[in-house]
């Protein structure tokens, strides 16, 4: 599992560092990681490379002339433009001594130099401050043609602690981020992270000095997520490693109960049974015809006497059978997963929403972001803020899905997923989603935790992963096909 941090306790874990290792070696440890990645990513080796930095004040910058000083004396031609009167004393002197060249953003050769650079290190802001690009850092930047461009902490116009770019036209887009000490929130939301490329993260001694520090989100790994889908025991029989009931689809939506039982059925649970309005058994009788290894049982949620789980709402309708259904499921002591419909009858019944903020067993929440405002969130700019308030408000594990998908718990415990790709922004994913989060939940019973419900985002976004291999378009049905080769994968 990894960890990212806000910058004040990135700041905390630093100055009890700085306590008995001094800034200069420290920024010295960070220069030569930086400049160790940067000579990777160069094609035809050091010797004669043209390398540029964009130096802004501070240390952010002082850490770049640092690694663009050993870089100097390993034979590339590095020249820092200069973007303040006040960049790192030292660190200019150490690039003159290795043979580098200063000079001012006012140069009129400045734009030149930019252009003409095989690698542009980006040493403008770094994690000490947000907001766009100003002038003239951004016609620096905009002179960037087919540079490699790496950026030393965050690229800057990023906002390290939200990921949020004020401006899209005035922000850094780096093939490689190199990031010092810990992984940044910036690093891992989206929009920053579409723009940080790949993430390298360089051991500067802080691991000590951040256990003392809050995690302000964390990221599951295959490590993580492998137990929660390990292979039944010797032991163990049907009923014994988890039964999903599943309350999904209708007349007007028979395809949304195919998605997510197609999806729960293969996370190595032992049943899955079907709920049917007493009269109402045309779309679950069909989900059988499909999978005939599937239960259809006319009971209410509350009075079925086998599920250890429940997922309610997709394509399930907003009447008041369905309402019924939903309460039914609520008054239980199960886990319970509401999506689709689901939410959108919690939106539309205070006494629903009371009922999941009384509840005991583990209630998940699965809107995007439209269903989040319904449900009376507020988004903003900061995902991990608005996702600790509505678990708070609401009572239960919540899953903000998009492009960075945020789940929190009432304690306050973050995940950010980062398998999801933009393959799975397709119609019914959201189903497969549920069912293996469902999957996940109930099989875990009273011990699931944000946790579970991480490690089902993430193979629901390892399944989406594998459906689109060799650039095949993707459809939900494709992703819930994915299943078994995604969870034979993560048990491997």
């Amino acid at each position: 599992m990894r960890n990212a941090y806000r910058v004040a306790e990135v700041r905390a874990a630093e100055e009890l560092l700085m306590a008995t290792n001094p800034e200069p070696d420290l920024m010295q440890i960070a220069a030569t990681g930086l400049a160790r990645v940067t000579a990777e990513l160069m094609p035809t080796g050091m010797a004669g490379t043209k390398v540029t930095a964009l130096i802004g004040s501070g240390n952010n910058g002082g850490d770049v002339l640092f690694a663009c000083a050993e870089l100097a004396r390993r034979n590339c031609a590095v020249t820092a433009v200069l973007l303040s009167d006040s960049c790192h004393p030292a660190g200019m002197a150490a690039l003159r001594r290795a043979g580098g060249t200063l000079m001012a953003s006012t140069d009129p050769a400045a734009i030149a130099t930019v252009r003409a650079a095989t690698v542009v290190v980006d040493g403008i802001i770094g994690i000490g401050a947000s907001g766009p690009l100003r002038s003239p850092a951004h016609e620096l930047v905009a002179a960037i043609d087919d540079s490699i461009v790496v950026a030393a902490d965050i690229p800057s116009g990023v906002d390290p602690n939200t990921g949020s770019i004020p401006d899209p036209r005035r922000v850094v887009r780096a093939d490689v981020t190199v990031t010092f000490g810990c992984l940044k929130p910036g690093l891992v939301l989206q929009p920053g992270r579409d723009v940080a490329g790949t993430v390298e993260v360089i051991d500067i001694g802080l691991d000590q000095a951040m256990i003392d520090q809050a995690v302000d989100c964390s990221m599951v790994d295959p490590m993580d997520v492998q137990p929660r889908f390990a292979e039944p025991g010797i032991e163990d029989y049907k009923y014994s490693h988890g039964v999903l009931g599943v309350a999904a689809g209708s007349a007007q939506y028979p395809g949304a109960a195919h998605m997510v039982v197609g999806a729960a059925r293969h996370c190595g649970i032992g049943m899955v049974r079907l709920h049917a309005e007493p009269g109402q058994r045309e779309a679950a009788d069909a989900v059988v015809v499909r999978f005939p290894d599937v239960v259809v049982t006319e009971a209410a949620p509350k009075k079925d006497g086998r599920a250890t789980g429940w997922t309610v709402g997709p394509g399930l309708g907003t009447d008041e059978s369905a309402a019924r259904v939903l309460e039914s499921a609520l008054r239980s002591d199960l886990p319970v997963v509401v999506d689709a419909d689901g939410l959108t009858l919690l939106a539309d019944h205070d006494e629903l929403r009371s009922l999941v903020r009384s509840r005991r067993a583990p209630s998940v929440l699965t809107p995007h972001v439209g269903e989040f405002a319904r449900l009376g969130f507020e988004l903003g700019l900061d995902r991990i803020a608005a996702t600790k308030i509505a678990a708070v408000e609401s009572g239960a594990v919540i899953v903000l899905k998009g492009s960075s998908t945020v789940i929190s718990d009432e304690s306050g415990r973050v995940f950010v997923d980062m398998m999801g790709s933009p393959a799975l922004a397709t119609a019914g994913t959201g189903d497969a989603l549920s069912g293996i989060v469902g999957a996940a939940i109930c099989r875990a019973g009273e011990k699931a935790s944000v946790e579970t419900v991480a490690a089902a985002v993430y193979l629901h976004g390892l399944s989406g992963r594998i459906a689109g291999r060799g650039q095949r378009p993707v459809t939900a049905w494709d992703v819930v096909t994915a299943v078994p080769e995604a969870v034979a994968e993560i048990r491997r």
